[in-house]
């Protein structure tokens, strides 16, 4: 049978507290032993599929709420950059993230927290990619589940750099030069594609 203690160390770390947060809830709303107690104890407490689809659901709403307010601040972010006088966009730029770091936005921000110019960006080209808001869910732990964000396309670039022999600093810089030169969308993090590459060459030298 399923564990409650078991069901948390599945997950990846940085949102191993998120779940004990949503198990803490869930328990308690049916009356069993507080959640947090799961480190000393939780492997005498069975979990049923019922709870694990419970705590699943809340993890996928929490996703499809950030990825609209991702969404909310892309629109606000282009809507300011349209409106901006040439010549200005940068100022705008810089005016629009500092009102939405002093509370302009308050809801956006409760969701979202911090953010830059660079990940807004990123989702706005993310939007522009697949033309749908939920392309924005947080992907938590993706990497550690084995799956992937890089294309086939960013696959070969990082390929071809990471063929040769130097540093992983400089086969990235290389292959985001290549990315560029071959019109590929360059739209991920550094520690993504240094991931991919550590795999390619454990596989291949």
């Amino acid at each position: 049978m399923n564990r409650l203690y078991e069901l948390v160390n599945e997950l990846p770390p940085e949102i191993q507290q998120k779940a004990i947060d949503i198990l803490e809830f869930l328990l308690e709303k049916r009356g069993m032993q507080s959640a947090s107690s799961l480190k000393s104890n939780a492997k005498e407490i069975p979990i049923s599929s019922n709870l694990k689809q419970e705590v699943k659901s809340k993890f996928f709403e929490k996703a499809r709420r950030i990825a609209m307010a991702r969404a909310d601040l892309v629109r606000l972010y282009c809507q300011a950059m349209a409106r901006a006088p040439q010549g200005l966009k940068c100022l705008i730029q810089k005016e629009f993230l500092a009102a939405y770091h002093e509370g302009k936005y308050p809801e956006l921000y409760a969701k979202l927290g911090p953010t830059s110019r660079a990940t807004i960006w990123r989702w706005k080209q993310k939007l522009e990619q697949t033309g749908n808001p939920l392309a924005l869910s947080p992907r938590w732990g993706e990497h550690q589940r084995g799956h992937t964000k890089i294309s086939e396309e960013q696959a070969k670039c990082l390929r071809a750099a990471g063929l040769k022999h130097q540093t992983m600093a400089k086969a990235i810089r290389q292959a985001k030069k290549i990315m560029r030169d071959r019109g590929v969308p360059d739209n991920l993090h550094e520690a993504t594609y240094l991931r991919f590459l550590k795999r390619f060459r454990e596989s291949h030298f």
